[in-house]
Protein backbone atom coordinates (compact mmCIF):
# COMPACT_ATOMS: atom_id res chain seq x y z
CA UNK A 1 0.00 0.00 0.00
CA UNK A 2 2.26 2.27 0.86
CA UNK A 3 5.00 1.17 -1.31
CA UNK A 4 4.41 4.22 -4.00
CA UNK A 5 5.44 6.89 -1.06
CA UNK A 6 7.98 4.83 0.28
CA UNK A 7 10.23 5.14 -3.31
CA UNK A 8 10.17 8.43 -3.45
CA UNK A 9 12.37 8.27 -0.17
CA UNK A 10 14.98 6.25 -2.01
CA UNK A 11 18.50 7.98 -3.05
CA UNK A 12 18.62 9.99 -5.86
CA UNK A 13 14.76 9.33 -6.31
CA UNK A 14 13.01 11.88 -8.75
CA UNK A 15 10.53 14.10 -6.19
CA UNK A 16 7.29 13.94 -8.04
CA UNK A 17 3.88 13.93 -6.76
CA UNK A 18 1.10 12.10 -9.33
CA UNK A 19 -2.05 10.05 -9.22
CA UNK A 20 -0.39 6.84 -7.67
CA UNK A 21 1.34 8.81 -4.94
CA UNK A 22 -2.65 10.35 -4.08
CA UNK A 23 -4.25 6.82 -4.53
CA UNK A 24 -1.75 5.25 -1.72
CA UNK A 25 -1.67 7.97 0.76
CA UNK A 26 -5.56 8.06 0.25
CA UNK A 27 -5.28 4.53 0.72
CA UNK A 28 -3.61 5.04 3.90
CA UNK A 29 -5.52 7.45 5.42
CA UNK A 30 -8.63 5.32 5.04
CA UNK A 31 -6.76 2.65 6.50
CA UNK A 32 -5.64 4.71 9.84
CA UNK A 33 -9.72 5.40 10.30
CA UNK A 34 -10.24 0.99 10.39
CA UNK A 35 -7.44 0.14 12.22
CA UNK A 36 -7.14 -2.98 14.30
CA UNK A 37 -7.42 -2.64 18.05
CA UNK A 38 -4.30 -3.83 19.71
CA UNK A 39 -4.95 -6.16 22.28
CA UNK A 40 -2.98 -6.96 25.52
CA UNK A 41 -0.88 -10.06 25.45
CA UNK A 42 -2.09 -12.61 28.33
CA UNK A 43 0.99 -14.92 28.98
CA UNK A 44 -1.94 -17.76 30.30
CA UNK A 45 -2.90 -17.99 26.78
CA UNK A 46 -1.26 -19.64 23.42
CA UNK A 47 -0.09 -16.96 20.84
CA UNK A 48 -0.05 -17.48 17.13
CA UNK A 49 2.23 -15.94 14.80
CA UNK A 50 1.09 -15.41 10.97
CA UNK A 51 3.68 -14.39 8.48
CA UNK A 52 2.92 -13.68 4.60
CA UNK A 53 6.19 -12.69 1.94
CA UNK A 54 5.21 -10.85 -1.24
CA UNK A 55 7.68 -10.08 -3.86
CA UNK A 56 8.54 -6.49 -2.45
CA UNK A 57 7.71 -7.17 1.34
CA UNK A 58 7.28 -8.87 4.20
CA UNK A 59 4.57 -8.57 6.97
CA UNK A 60 3.93 -10.60 10.14
CA UNK A 61 1.00 -10.99 13.38
CA UNK A 62 1.16 -12.08 17.12
CA UNK A 63 -2.14 -12.99 17.57
CA UNK A 64 -3.86 -14.85 20.62
CA UNK A 65 -7.55 -16.19 21.28
CA UNK A 66 -9.31 -13.96 23.91
CA UNK A 67 -11.83 -15.64 26.36
CA UNK A 68 -14.50 -15.61 23.65
CA UNK A 69 -12.43 -17.34 20.99
CA UNK A 70 -12.04 -14.45 18.69
CA UNK A 71 -8.37 -14.17 17.60
CA UNK A 72 -7.26 -10.43 18.58
CA UNK A 73 -4.13 -8.68 17.27
CA UNK A 74 -1.33 -8.32 19.80
CA UNK A 75 1.77 -7.22 17.50
CA UNK A 76 2.09 -6.61 14.01
CA UNK A 77 4.95 -5.17 11.90
CA UNK A 78 5.72 -5.01 8.36
CA UNK A 79 9.08 -3.51 5.83
CA UNK A 80 10.02 -3.69 2.20
CA UNK A 81 12.33 -6.19 1.34
CA UNK A 82 16.05 -5.16 0.82
CA UNK A 83 17.83 -5.18 -3.02
CA UNK A 84 19.39 -8.33 -1.93
CA UNK A 85 15.85 -9.78 0.05
CA UNK A 86 14.54 -9.54 -3.17
CA UNK A 87 16.35 -12.82 -4.97
CA UNK A 88 15.73 -15.04 -1.64
CA UNK A 89 13.00 -17.80 -2.47
CA UNK A 90 9.58 -17.41 -0.98
CA UNK A 91 10.52 -20.04 2.10
CA UNK A 92 13.41 -17.74 2.64
CA UNK A 93 11.48 -14.53 2.92
CA UNK A 94 8.43 -16.65 4.88
CA UNK A 95 11.48 -17.30 7.43
CA UNK A 96 13.11 -14.06 7.28
CA UNK A 97 9.61 -12.58 8.09
CA UNK A 98 9.09 -14.79 11.42
CA UNK A 99 12.78 -13.93 12.08
CA UNK A 100 11.44 -10.31 12.33
CA UNK A 101 9.00 -11.10 14.55
CA UNK A 102 10.60 -13.27 17.23
CA UNK A 103 12.84 -9.77 17.32
CA UNK A 104 9.82 -7.36 17.55
CA UNK A 105 8.09 -9.64 20.23
CA UNK A 106 10.97 -9.85 22.35
CA UNK A 107 10.14 -6.19 23.78
CA UNK A 108 6.91 -7.56 24.85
Amino acid sequence: MARPLSNLLKKDAEWRWNAEHQDAFDAIKASLLHAPILALPDPDRPFSVVCDASDYAIGCALLQADAEGRERMIAFESRQLKAAENNYPVHDKELLCSGQMQGSTARL
